[in-house]
């Protein structure tokens, strides 16, 4: 009687447990997609800082501009609550962002130094062109943390797609520890409570 009690549960068991398992890994996996997206979005942020380096470079201007990064900053921070998000480790993520875009301006600059400055007006206008495409750019990086719901993602899931998100960051200019940084960073952002 025992035997078959047991063999029964070995039965349900082995029934139920595939669509179980089946759920969860379907659900990393599409972590896992969303997660390359949310990198690709960073990626392509960071991707117009040439363009920013280049703009800066010919009007004379600071890599640093902390009256800038200050409006960015709060920026991220007013858009985190719209997006159900927690405005300090938001603020953490975005300060991330400001120094690998700096990294990747200095390492510009230097190119120029060593090998001369070629003009490319394809580059586009400060002001008008590139801030309206990285405050949107920003917008839809909150918009996609917020969807992927990055704190309920477990430690496996996290450890497993680090290497996926450093991988996508391919931007020149960015090196290895500072692509650790911003994966670390927006790990650590919050939902609001």
């Amino acid at each position: 009687m025992r035997n078959s009690i047991v063999f029964s549960f070995f039965v349900i068991l082995v029934v139920i447990s595939p669509p179980l398992t089946m759920r969860a890994s379907e659900q990393n996996l599409t972590a896992s997609k969303s997660l390359a997206n949310l990198a690709k979005r960073v990626n392509e942020r960071l991707s117009y800082m040439k363009a920013v380096a280049a703009y800066k470079w010919e009007h004379k201007l600071a890599i640093e501009d902390l009256e800038r990064e200050a409006v960015v900053i709060q920026s991220s921070m007013d858009q985190a609550g719209t997006f159900g998000l927690d405005s300090i480790s938001t603020r953490m993520f975005f300060e991330q962002q400001i120094e690998a875009a700096k990294q990747i301006q200095h390492y510009w600059f230097e190119q120029w130094k060593r090998n001369g400055f070629e003009p490319d007006k394809n580059f586009g206008d400060l002001k008008t062109e590139i801030r309206p495409a990285l405050l949107e750019l920003g917008k839809q990086i909150l918009a996609n943390i917020s969807e992927l719901q990055l704190w309920e993602l477990s430690k496996v899931t996290k450890r497993r797609d680090r290497l996926d998100f450093i991988g996508t960051l391919t931007t020149e200019g960015l090196r290895k520890k500072e692509k650790q940084r911003l994966f670390k960073a927006v790990m650590q952002i919050k939902g609001q409570e």
